[in-house]
């Protein structure tokens, strides 16, 4: 057998780059923008019908690459060749290509794939973990060092390996633990979906020095989405890529490159404005006449009557050129009457059969209106939808000049005729000439007449499946955009026109119930959330009866995002576990009601029901429900993300709350600029803003922003709601911060009847196993003093205690109070809680002698320190000799009043200052008691266990939250007073910590005064 050259040899269109100029510096362009530093995604889409040249132009553009800028890198992967299209296997063919190519690695991908294939279980495909085990160097590695197994964890393996100091393991993951502690704790559903984010993080640190972008070349996109497909939802499987978490969004500096049959239609599925600027989408035409003439003669085509007949008969399109040169050499002759069938092949490539004949009919009548095309169908018994003839209205091969009249490529409309099975096509012709031809109409689509548009739509329906089937596939993401631009005028008048053809045509029927549920998701939308609710549990209870799953779960998931926004999680179990029965048979449906179950018993803290529900969610895809957009704009963007990464430290130096307040004012500016005051971006701002004051112990900044934020909760969620009464519980806590801070005990029962209220409200919307529902009840319980003895208010507060899971963990601190409860005298037992706690602990001194507890017993106070240095008399001068140390200290104290600072000479509880000492003074059996000149007490209920005490020698402290140290006397520097802080600085460190104070100025004065003495005494003259 001879070597087969000849075909080998002759040139291919759809290979031999030819013009394409334009789409060339479109991608010249790009590249150019992404390397100058972009702050949104950039994505080029070339997409045209099969063998217009699509790959080609991928190719000459990587040709082009390497040729123009040879340090760049790049990858490319054609979905034509790639078997299985998991996300987490296409992300391990990129990583496999990445890796052989440039040497990246993806420590952090590799194992959370790795994990995520253990957790599986019995679905698990043993051999496919070993094999890409086998196919990391990093999971090699590990599994050796580690003595690991398949299925065993391998995180705890390698936080061992990184702190034994393991080169690899350190160089790999040092500084990613809380990333790698995070796949311990997440199901199989959340490790699969942040599997994009693990291999953006490694892709990112492996880009980070490049001096050039990165490109991304994915051919054949039709194949990953496939909208084709006749089950699932197609175009939901690219979400790993295009989605918040996907990977395009993730990866900045990388220019994306697409290759595909039709335009991507992310604009439609996603929120409205997401891709401007992000999606560049380019429709490849055919080859010009000179272009096509090129080719040929480079193909061996001399003869010029043959090549002009073939430009001709081809039109330009590529696949045609290379198939008509191929019956040119094979039979010596070019038909004209008979078009390859290989070009039908490529144009029917991954139809349906309802796709295929919908064609065949669109094609035999060459030209058509969407009138025409449906009175056809209707005529002929073709199953033609409107929704199915709009999604082929606007595939690459259809055309229009006006957008109401439609035909076909002519190469595409030959084959599909010539292939058009007889049957069809004898009654398509027949049907044709008796069929009048109707002008063309204007252009109309929901986006530009919504209202006209579904009432031309409406009146192509005779029953009431075909239109419902409709409204669910076709109408519904429409519906959803209009309710989130809060175009409601337009929503509610669509929905009448609805009404009324239900109504009208099958009255009661199943579609009259669904247009109820988008009235009642509607209501939500228009700040009616008491009557949304309401209308959607009498449309649940409609369904029920009824059984028809597909509807019951579009109007579940619309129940679940009102519910579940306004935190109203039991209301959505007691209404939605009822029908599972309806579902657990019913896939992809169950899945996605079993998935808004898990989220409901999440939201009320209850992990074992919720993961119950998770395993159900997981035997299909749930879809996510619909939710309300956040703040966009990517400034806001931007500081809400610095925001948070501040705020919820455990520790908040003075530095960073200067930069907290910095970014709050800046924050509050913008969203005061771009949006309405009762919009809810201004309503998350506040949310933010609430928090960052709750944790950086602001409560008063934090009141001046919930009056706000309560009249927009009021306006979204209702009064009634679980979403209310966290907002009430904010409001309340920030009240109980405020007047702790200033020993205002007399304000706790205002602040116990918010805390009241909201406890009711939560308990009734997310249960009593809910955190917040028991957090409420402890501050409730915790402020309740206004009408009881101090005695039942110690008892309230043991009930409480002893009723606790977690006592270290409540806002509330129970124990300590109850800890300083314990040592007031049997005496007062009777007496309010109210006055005992405001004379005891807030230092007032006016009342009768009933409400006043008897002084402490001298032995409490602590003893004076061994010697009494003695301070000159200011007011008498030189001559007019000393007072004591004592009495100085007893005199600035009597004028300054300082709330929260007490002296050896004064008195210093000692139960405060045995606190102190054990807490931060390494002394727990107080044996440095006689040696305290100083305590300050920087809690707010007054345990001191937060604050400092200062000796003659220096000073020991310890700041909210668990820092601490020592400062020596010759290293302090004067104590200074901002915003209700002491602030104590040193010599080498200005602002060392800070010091919450009812009254800071008052125990500055008096603190620099002794400050100033204890100096003193080491200067020279006094030695």
């Amino acid at each position: 057998m001879k070597f087969i050259l000849d075909e080998m040899e002759r040139p291919k269109a759809e290979r031999i780059f030819v013009d394409r100029v334009e789409p060339r510096q479109q991608f010249w362009d790009a590249f150019a923008k992404v390397q100058q530093g972009l702050e949104e995604p950039y994505v080029l889409h070339y997409y045209g019908v099969g063998g217009i040249g699509k790959t080609s132009l991928h190719s000459q553009l990587i040709r082009e690459l390497k040729h123009r800028c040879p340090e760049a890198k790049f990858v490319d992967l054609d979905f034509d060749f790639v078997e299985r299209r998991e996300p987490y296997q296409v992300m391990g063919l990129l990583k496999k290509k990445l890796s052989q190519s440039w040497g990246f690695q993806f420590p952090l991908f590799d194992v959370a794939c790795y994990t995520f294939l253990c957790r599986i279980g019995e679905d698990a495909d043993k051999e496919e973990i070993e094999s890409f085990v086998g196919g990391s160097q990093v999971l090699n590695f590990l599994c050796d060092a580690a003595s690991m197994v398949p299925g065993a964890s391998m995180v705890s393996g390698i936080l061992k390996l990184v702190d034994e100091g393991v080169a690899v393991a350190r160089n790999l993951f040092s500084g990613k633990n809380q990333q790698l502690k995070a796949l311990e704790s997440m199901d199989i559903r959340q490790l699969r979906d942040q599997l994009p984010l693990y291999f953006a993080a490694d892709l990112r640190n492996n880009l980070k020095k490049e001096k050039h972008p990165f490109v991304i070349f994915l051919d054949t996109y039709e194949k990953l989405v496939n909208e084709f497909a006749g089950v699932g939802d197609p175009l939901q499987n690219d979400l790993w890529l295009r989605g918040l978490g996907g990977l395009i969004p993730r990866l900045p500096g990388v220019l994306w490159v697409l290759g595909g049959r039709e335009k991507l239609k992310w604009s439609q599925l996603d929120s409205p404005g997401a891709w401007d600027n992000v999606l560049h989408q380019y429709l490849l035409g055919t080859l010009a006449e000179e272009d096509s003439q090129e080719f040929l003669r480079s193909a061996g085509v001399e003869d010029s009557i043959v090549r002009n007949k073939i430009c001709s008969l081809s039109g330009g399109l590529p696949v045609s050129l290379d198939l008509y040169v191929e019956q040119y050499f094979q039979q010596g002759t070019v038909s004209d009457t008979v078009v390859p069938s290989a070009l039908h092949e490529r144009v029917v490539r991954y139809m349906t059969e309802e796709e295929k004949t919908a064609c065949y009919l669109l094609a035999v009548l060459g030209q058509w209106t969407q009138e025409q095309a449906l009175a056809v169908a209707r005529d002929g018994g073709v199953p033609l939808s409107p929704a199915l003839l709009e999604r082929i209205c606007g595939f690459s091969f259809v055309l229009t000049e006006d957008g109401a009249t439609f035909r076909m490529m002519r190469n595409v409309g030959e084959v599909l005729r010539q292939h058009c099975p007889a049957a069809l096509g004898r009654s398509l012709a027949a049907k044709q000439g008796e069929t009048p031809k109707a002008a063309a109409q204007p252009a109309l689509d929901f986006a530009s007449a919504p209202e006209r548009y579904v009432s031309l739509l409406l009146g192509t329906f005779q029953e009431e499946e075909p239109c419902l089937t409709w409204v669910l596939d076709q109408l519904d993401s429409p519906l959803a955009a209009l309710r989130q631009r809060l175009d409601l005028d337009t929503y509610f008048s669509v929905l009448q026109l609805l009404k009324e053809w239900a109504h009208t045509q099958c009255p009661s029927g199943v579609l009259e119930a669904l247009v109820e549920g988008y009235n009642g998701i509607g209501l939500f939308y228009a700040s009616r959330p008491e009557d949304s609710q309401s209308a959607l549990e009498k449309v649940l209870a409609r369904l029920e009866r009824c059984g028809e799953v597909r509807v019951l779960c579009a109007v579940i998931l619309q129940y679940a995002r009102v519910t579940l926004a306004c935190l109203n999680a039991t209301d959505f179990v007691e209404h939605v576990e009822p029908l599972w029965a309806l579902f657990q048979h019913e896939e992809p449906y169950a899945s996605k009601v079993a998935g808004q179950l898990a989220n409901a018993w999440e939201l009320m803290d209850q992990p074992q029901k919720a993961q119950l529900w998770r395993q159900r969610a997981d035997n299909g895809e749930a879809a996510p429900v619909e939710t309300a957009e956040g703040v966009r704009d990517h400034r806001l963007s931007q500081i809400r993300k610095d925001l948070k990464e501040l705020v919820l430290q455990e520790e908040i130096s003075q530095e960073e709350k200067e930069r907290i307040f910095a970014l709050l004012e800046e924050g509050s500016r913008l969203v005061a600029d771009r949006y309405e005051p009762a919009s809810k971006e201004a309503y998350l701002w506040y949310l933010l803003e609430c928090q960052a004051y709750l944790n950086t112990g602001e409560p008063d900044r934090g009141l001046a922003v919930t009056g706000k934020l309560l009249e927009l909760a009021r306006r979204y969620y209702g009064t009634d709601s679980g979403a209310f009464a966290m907002v009430q519980m904010v409001d309340g806590f920030l009240r109980f911060m405020s007047c702790s801070a200033q020993l205002d005990f007399r304000s706790w029962p205002d602040c116990s009847a918010i805390f009241s209220r909201a406890y009711s409200i939560l308990k009734r919307r997310l249960g009593e196993e809910s955190e917040f529902t028991r957090q409420a009840y402890v501050l409730w319980k915790g402020t309740d003093l206004g009408s009881v003895s101090i005695a039942e208010y110690r008892q309230q507060l043991r009930d409480v205690f002893d009723a606790m899971e977690r006592p270290g963990e409540a806002l509330f601190p129970v124990g300590d109070l109850l800890d300083d409860l314990e040592f007031l005298p049997e005496e007062i037992d009777e007496s309010p809680a109210v006055e005992v706690m405001a004379s005891v602990f807030g230092g007032e001194t006016s009342g009768g002698p009933e409400t006043q507890p008897e002084p402490a017993p001298a032995a409490e106070p602590s003893p004076a320190p061994p010697q009494e240095e003695t301070f000159q008399n200011e007011d008498e001068g030189e001559e007019g000799g000393s007072i004591t140390m004592a009495e100085a200290v007893r005199q600035l104290v009597a004028e300054y009043k300082p709330a929260d600072l007490y002296t050896a000479f004064t008195v210093i509880p000692e139960k405060k200052l045995r606190n102190a000492l054990k807490t931060y003074g390494g002394d727990p059996k107080g044996e440095m008691i006689p040696y305290v000149l100083c305590l300050f007490d920087a809690t707010v209920l007054g345990n001191a266990k937060n604050g400092f005490l200062l000796f003659t020698s220096g000073l020991l402290y310890r700041e909210s939250g668990s820092r601490q140290g020592e400062v020596l006397l010759r290293d302090l520097e004067p104590f200074t007073a901002e915003k209700g802080f002491v602030v104590l600085n040193t010599k080498e460190k200005p602002k060392l910590a800070t010091f919450v104070s009812a009254r800071a100025e008052a125990a500055v004065q008096v603190l620099n005064r002794i400050l100033d003495h204890l100096k003193s005494l080491e200067s020279p003259e006094k030695a």
